[in-house]
């Protein structure tokens, strides 16, 4: 492996993301080079230092839990677009709630369209039978017109 193709590998050897062979072959061309080895060592002692300083720098938890609030509250849709996504979930109760809803009315609007039972309306053209009686074997059915 020459320097060129060894520049290129750099940050792969360092963060350990190369296969074993060229692993092998870079291990092999860093013990031999001078350059290449105090590049990797550079590389290596600036990666080390980017991860002491974001450990240093990190927030406190406070201010993390106090930006997570001001970002949920910023993003939280109103209250008349919550309750509208929760009625388009699928959720099985509200096909049931439907369908026995338009049951009642369809029960109510019968109620409502049938005729009273109590009080029956003689209709002009209806034809009554006066005196049969099904018990009886004679029965003499008259014609009440």
């Amino acid at each position: 492996m020459n320097c060129e193709i060894l520049d290129d590998k750099l940050i792969g050897l360092a963060h350990d993301e190369l296969d074993y062979e060229s692993t092998a072959e870079a291990s092999a061309h860093l013990a031999g080079c001078p350059r290449c080895a105090m590049a990797y060592c550079r590389l290596r002692a600036e990666l080390h230092g980017v991860a002491i300083a974001l450990c240093e720098n990190r927030p406190r938890p406070e201010v993390r839990v106090a930006l997570r609030a001001r970002v949920a509250a910023a993003v939280q849709p109103k209250s008349g677009a919550r309750l509208l996504a929760s009625l388009r979930r699928p959720v099985p109760v509200y096909g049931a709630v439907l369908a026995a809803g338009a049951v009642a009315l369809m029960w109510l609007a019968s109620a409502r369209s049938r005729p009273d039972e109590s009080s029956p309306q003689p209709s002009s053209h209806a034809v009554a039978i006066d005196g049969y009686d099904a018990d009886v074997h004679n029965p003499v059915p008259r014609l009440v017109l």
